[in-house]
């Protein structure tokens, strides 16, 4: 942001005095003097306060004129200069008795609380996160004054400086998420009409670099048959260990986040859908409302009747975090009394190597790696996943859960080698490549769908080059003319941002309005 000064001259002499606003350079127009109308929705408010505060000025001097024509005591640049002490004066009483904390706090309900398209599942994460803030806030000094970009700057270090002493196991990620919350926060006191008497502008956070694992150095992977077996046969378990071993089964069979558990002994929050004697579940996810197509199995359909019909005694299955923590605690236990012993070895999220037990870090998610990773070998598509366990796209399971260990490696080398020497069949590569072009076909037909392109247009096309072309041409590059890159897209939907993600929906609405 640049700094706004208004420029006066007075007979022969030029005056430089501040006007307490900032811009952005590019929207700045410097043949009118004023913001660019055609600007980013986020960047409205603050426009609107420099138009204000310039026509103010001109105002002001226009006025100074009249007056100079009945008294010349007082001269036109010092009338100026009390227009903008007052403006400053407003302000510093405003900023001297208020708190940081409290207009953190109000915020914080304008933007999660007051908005109905919050679920309640990220309003506690976010409310957590905001603690941290808060608590930094009690000890280095509740002002307004923190709520600057040296502020946000101050509170990273904070962090940083706490894991680096080691007071606090935290990663560049989770500071990363700390520190977004802020930003965001800030943002809403500096656009909000309610803190506009604050002068408080937005902050820009650039994110630590964040490590992530990738494949064998990934600290959560899916189970070996042997493994399920193990805890299948464990005879010493309690009664209340078989029956979060039963969940845990489950999740395995089906892929189900364990949010999502509750809903398999709901009736009323399923459709069932039958054909060939298959059975499919369809339940809406709780996490991203997205709908989940459960193929249910032999064993899903035992331990759905079993539970049904019974009840659980002690599981009690809810969407909650408290009963996820006692899930995972009792899963550790019964993978230790399954024998599951064996030394993991892992990269934490600081880069760090990790050795630790299996039955010391496996918890829910390792049933939903172990369910894509069985239906991947058994030959189902990333595509045809993504519906079975409730992904909006492919990326997850291919980026994330489709994790390759070394056997893997191995074998494709293998796999290679034979297709080459010719111990294969001939048409095994030419299949792979037809499956893998009709699911990259089928991926651009779902983002032209989601942009809001009429089928017609791209129902034709049956080429994946056609399907890529158009979507550059019409959707990709004017967007990221206007802001919208490949990673602020990725930032929205890592960060759950609501208000971006409608941003982004009515940018397309509007260029589509151009095409």
């Amino acid at each position: 942001m640049t700094p706004i000064y208004a420029v006066i001259r007075v007979g022969r002499k030029q005056y430089k005095v501040p006007t307490g606003c900032s811009i952005k350079p590019w929207q700045w127009d410097e043949k009118k003097q004023l913001p660019r109308y055609n600007i980013d929705k986020e960047d409205e408010a603050n426009a609107i306060k420099v138009i204000n505060t310039i026509s103010q000025f001109r105002l002001s001097f226009q006025k100074s004129f009249l007056y100079l024509c009945f008294t010349t005591d007082v001269p036109t640049i010092t009338l100026i200069k009390r227009l903008t002490m007052t403006n400053k004066i407003a302000s510093q009483k405003a900023n001297a008795g208020a708190k940081a904390t409290s207009l953190m706090e109000r915020a914080f309900t304008i933007y999660y609380i007051e908005n109905p398209d919050v679920k309640e599942t990220t309003r506690k994460v976010m409310r957590d996160r905001l603690s941290s803030y808060l608590t930094f806030l009690t000890e280095t000094g509740d002002t307004v004054k923190r709520l600057t970009q040296r502020g946000i700057n101050e509170f990273r270090d904070y962090l940083v400086y706490q894991r680096e002493s080691g007071s606090r196991r935290i990663s560049n990620a989770q500071i990363n998420n700390l520190c977004n919350v802020v930003a965001r926060l800030v943002k809403v006191i500096a656009t909000h009409t309610e803190f506009s008497h604050y002068n408080i502008n937005k902050v820009e956070y650039q994110p630590l670099k964040e490590i992530k694992p990738k494949n064998e150095w990934k600290k959560r992977r899916p189970l070996t048959e042997q493994e399920i077996t193990a805890l299948l046969t464990c005879r010493t378990l309690t009664p209340q260990e078989q029956e979060y071993r039963d969940l845990f089964i489950m999740e395995c069979e089906c892929g189900c986040r364990i949010s999502d558990m509750p809903k398999l002994f709901n009736q009323t929050a399923q459709k069932h859908f039958n054909t060939n004697g298959k059975e499919v579940i369809s339940i809406d996810t709780q996490k991203e409302h997205i709908r989940a197509y459960i193929l249910v199995t032999d064993i899903m359909k035992g331990y759905i009747t079993r539970y049904a019909d019974n009840g659980f005694m002690y599981a009690h299955p809810d969407n909650t975090r408290t009963f996820t923590n006692k899930y995972n605690r009792i899963i550790r236990n019964v993978a230790r009394k399954a024998g599951l012993t064996g030394v993991e070895t892992f990269k934490d999220a600081n880069g760090n190597i990790k050795t630790v037990r299996l039955c010391d870090i496996i918890s829910s998610h390792f049933a939903r790696y172990t369910f894509i990773r069985k239906m991947l070998q058994q030959g189902y598509s990333a595509d045809e996943l993504r519906r079975l366990t409730g992904h909006a796209d492919t990326t997850m399971i291919n980026e994330v859960y489709n994790v390759h260990n070394d056997d893997d490696e191995a074998n494709a080398v293998f796999r290679a080698h034979d297709r080459v020497s010719g111990t294969t069949a001939d048409n095994t590569c030419e299949q792979q490549q037809s499956t893998a072009l009709t699911t990259y076909l089928l991926h651009c037909r779902d983002i032209l769908s989601w942009l809001g392109e009429p089928r017609e247009n791209y129902a034709d096309i049956r080429d994946p080059r056609g399907l890529a072309r158009l979507i550059a041409t019409r959707y990709e590059v004017p967007l990221a003319n206007m802001g919208w890159d490949v990673e602020a897209i990725e930032r929205l939907y890592k960060d759950d941002d609501t208000e971006g993600y409608k941003r982004l929906k009515a940018d397309i609405k509007r260029l589509r309005l151009n095409l």
